[in-house]
């Protein structure tokens, strides 16, 4: 029997573990194929590096049969060619192997979109007639309405896309009803992506969780090209700039952050939530921007949400080094109601006296609502606050602590006593239930720590989008 005679179960059983390669090359097969897998095929849409022309095909093909674009739930965009891309070469060999150009469909397309003044649909076709992808991405985006998730690689440059997002946040993201997600990277090894730039996603009513890797809240601004008024009526830097973001606007919950540098505290994202779940933030040092990491400003935005915070992880990146604010105490947690996981660096959490210890206890700064602590640690510090973390761990205050989890990093060979120490701590939470897990950051060789880690909160969908 071949596989076209095999009942449609079995069909879509065997589409559940195939890739999209392997899909398109299936549905080529027969049109019984095709009616299949046509679904599948459009549901996760990722428009890479390998197809320059890939933006263009697609337009032509949701454009000419719409019911394609209510099948596609998230799309992925690798970095894509912008008008001041310095890297863009426009040499006239480069478009031979464009897209046949259908000037009556995109004319009519720039034409539907209302918001748009007549100067702007002008500069606009010109692009698209140029093939520059900002300009296509931008007509594309919107006709795909069934969007649950969407995941941007952020070039420099970009602006049709840029005004296609501010305008949406203007007219209340009523293109994207369903969009519950958004990943944005930066797409550069240095610098980062503005965070405002992500700011239209905040006024969508429907997004719940916004991710960014390399992004940066004071970002340095980067020199652009000084392009003629003619050609260019707007610096893409300045598009988003102006849509600020009122307090508690935003129905986001879930907001995740890795090699990220928050000037401001975030305070932008933050107060616009109106009840944040959770928040994490890894700072990212000076390849992201030189602005040094600042916990009182975070603890201060932070606690806009102490009746619903429910995870807390601030954490120093190593490749952050040491900045001025890494030691600030960021301020008492234990009016933060729902807080149900806290991962932080002791010195945030507690403070450092002038003697170089612990300034208060652990135990006075959280609240009785917590089951996982996870502490960043110095090993003497470590040592410094076990009878704390006993006392944490069996005291009827705080019952509903189920697991330490701590990080060290001991720069000398601890000693039989440290060694007994931290061993009697681990029987004493072994004794009331509480797991307590203790890793040396320099012998992570074995990926139990990482693991562990990993468990507790997953990698950042920012920092693992795959474009192909």
């Amino acid at each position: 029997m071949s596989i076209i005679s095999l009942p449609l179960e079995l069909l879509h059983l065997i589409g559940s573990n195939l890739d999209q390669k392997d899909i398109r090359n299936l549905i080529s097969t027969s049109h019984r194929m095709h009616s299949v897998f046509q679904r599948k095929l459009y549901t996760n849409v990722t428009i890479g590096l390998r197809n320059a022309n890939a933006a263009q095909s697609f337009l032509y093909a949701v454009a000419r049969n719409p019911g394609l674009a209510g099948y596609v739930q998230s799309l992925a965009l690798a970095c894509w060619e912008t008008y001041l891309d310095w890297e863009t070469n426009r040499e006239p060999q480069k478009t031979t192997e464009r897209p046949n150009f259908d000037g009556d469909l995109i004319r009519k397309l720039v034409d539907e979109a209302t918001d748009y003044t007549e100067e702007e649909k002008s500069k606009w076709l010109q692009d698209l007639e140029e093939f520059y992808d900002d300009a296509w991405l931008a007509l594309l985006i919107p006709r795909l309405t069934g969007l649950r998730k969407i995941g941007f690689e952020w070039p420099f440059g970009s602006s049709h896309v840029s005004k296609m997002l501010n305008k949406a946040a203007i007219n209340g993201g009523v293109c994207f009803p369903h969009l519950e997600e958004v990943n944005m990277c930066w797409y550069d090894t240095e610098n980062a992506v503005r965070s405002y730039q992500m700011h239209p996603f905040f006024k969508f009513p429907s997004v719940r969780k916004v991710s960014g890797w390399k992004v940066a809240e004071n970002a340095k601004e980067e020199e652009e090209e000084e392009v003629e008024e003619d050609d260019f009526e707007l610096k893409p830097t300045e598009i988003l700039k102006g849509c600020s973001l009122p307090p508690k606007c935003s129905n986001v919950t879930d907001i995740d952050l890795s090699l990220c540098n928050a000037a401001g505290g975030m305070q932008q994202w933050i107060q616009a939530c109106k009840a944040l779940k959770s928040f994490r933030i890894t700072h990212g040092g000076v390849l992201i921007s030189y602005d040094d990491s600042q916990p009182r400003k975070l603890y201060n935005s932070l606690s806009l949400h102490k009746s619903t915070l429910e995870a807390v992880w601030f954490e120093h990146d190593e490749q952050g080094g040491d900045g001025d604010n890494d030691d600030e105490w960021m301020g008492s947690f234990v009016d933060f109601a729902a807080l149900k996981f806290l991962r932080l660096y002791l010195p945030n959490l507690v403070g450092i006296n002038e003697q170089g210890l612990p300034a208060r206890k652990i135990s006075d700064v959280i609240p009785s609502s917590l089951e996982t602590l996870f502490l960043d640690i110095w090993w003497d510090w470590f040592i410094d606050v076990l009878d704390d973390l006993a006392e944490i761990a069996t005291s009827r205050k705080f019952s509903k602590i189920a697991t330490f989890h701590i990080e060290t990093c001991n720069s000398k060979p601890s000693s039989p006593e440290e060694d007994a120490k931290v061993d009697w701590l681990q029987q004493r939470c072994r004794e009331v239930g509480v797991a307590c897990h203790v890793h040396d950051v320099r012998t992570w060789e074995d990926m139990e720590g990482i693991q562990l880690r990993n468990s507790l909160w997953p990698q950042c969908e920012a920092e693992d989008l795959e474009f192909y």
